[in-house]
């Protein structure tokens, strides 16, 4: 290799360190960079309030007062419909019904799989292991019949 390649490589390696350095600094915080597409950051707008001059009482004549503005009045919250009336749940007389609880990938060292656990409603549960994923997701509402696991 010529030495003419060798400082080419050298100063190529120095300016990937060098912007490695930079980027690491400006993802922590260390140092902010403008970025081009941000628009400068502008003051909000304010509705001027009506001026009153402050004057002394002694040039007011008689009879005549200082009035303050009134303040703005303030709007009202546009009125939110209230939320539909939640549905009873009927309670389930089914001692083999119940809700998965949690599903997770089993690593190789366990056995591998997926593993589902449920929660029956008689309070009782199950964990149930499968070689690839069952399907099921955490709250699905599910039936244990001839020792499976069935939506229900």
């Amino acid at each position: 290799m010529s030495p003419r390649s060798q400082h080419a490589i050298i100063v190529a390696a120095v300016m990937v360190g060098v912007a490695g350095v930079a980027g690491i600094a400006a993802i922590q915080g260390w140092v902010t960079l403008p970025m081009a597409h941000e628009p400068a950051p502008t003051a909000p707008a304010v509705a001027p309030r009506p001026r009153i001059a402050a004057t002394p009482r002694e040039s007011l004549s008689p009879g005549e007062s200082i009035v303050e503005a009134p303040p703005p009045a303030a709007q009202p919250a546009p009125a939110q419909p209230p939320p539909p009336p939640e549905r009873p749940r009927a309670p389930r007389s089914c001692p083999n019904c119940g809700e998965v609880s949690s599903t997770a990938r089993r690593p190789f060292d366990c056995g591998g799989g997926w593993g589902v656990r449920v929660r029956f409603d008689d309070g009782t549960g199950a964990r149930l292991r499968y070689p690839t994923d069952p399907g099921f997701r955490v709250g699905e509402r599910v039936v244990m019949a001839n020792g499976r696991l069935k939506r229900d």
